[in-house]
């Protein structure tokens, strides 16, 4: 029995022939979205599913990917709670949000 992981790793594949049976771009965005809340506090996030506290919502919530993955990982490299608040997390955001 495969992981949900490993199912929707096989899915996002543009490799695997089976990739594109699913044409329908809303399943896709989804899909992507799912993985991507999986992978949140890993290397593997990309920067499309929200992590963090209320609080910064409406700082990170309208900026790019890049910016949300860079973000992401300077609270993981800090050896941040991805999802809390406090002044170093504050700093991080207010250094890569002015970008």
């Amino acid at each position: 029995m495969k992981t949900t992981q490993e199912l929707i790793d096989k899915i996002l594949d543009p490799n695997d022939p089976t990739y594109g049976w699913y044409e329908d771009t809303m399943k896709k965005d989804m899909l992507e979205n799912l993985y991507d809340r999986l992978n949140i506090g890993t290397d593997k996030y990309m920067g499309i599913a929200y992590y963090w506290n209320s609080h910064y919502k409406h700082n990170l919530r309208s900026i790019s990917r890049e910016k949300r993955k860079k973000i992401h990982d300077e609270f993981i490299s800090n050896g941040l709670e991805v999802n809390e608040v406090s002044d170093k997390h504050w700093e991080i955001i207010c250094l890569n949000v002015s970008n």
